[in-house]
């Protein structure tokens, strides 16, 4: 899955797990955050410190509860969306996954 912007005014993208292998379109879009919603170290990934990461762990199953992580990754990417950019400007988000 490509970096894909969700129809809004917010800043807000999806993509998968490989995503995060695209520097130049994450450098070009300007993404401040992400959110990733899978089980996996993310060591190898060059450049990781330039974001803002939340990390919510589930295994990649059908039946794997996520409604326990809506408080607070709603919050998370609010937060950065209002307050995450440069300047006092807000950030720009991805969240991303492991695509089965």
């Amino acid at each position: 899955m490509a970096l894909s912007r969700v129809p809004g005014d917010d800043e807000l993208y999806v993509g998968g797990l490989f995503t995060l292998r695209r520097r130049n379109a994450l450098s070009t879009t300007g993404i401040t955050h992400i959110v990733s919603v899978l089980k996996y170290d993310f060591k190898e990934f060059e450049d990781w410190e330039k974001y803002e990461h939340l990390s919510i762990e589930v295994d990649d199953v059908e039946d794997e509860n996520l409604l326990g992580e809506f408080e607070r990754s709603g919050k998370w990417i609010e937060n950065a969306l209002k307050n995450g950019g440069k300047e006092g400007k807000g950030g720009k988000v991805l969240v991303h996954w492991c695509e089965a």
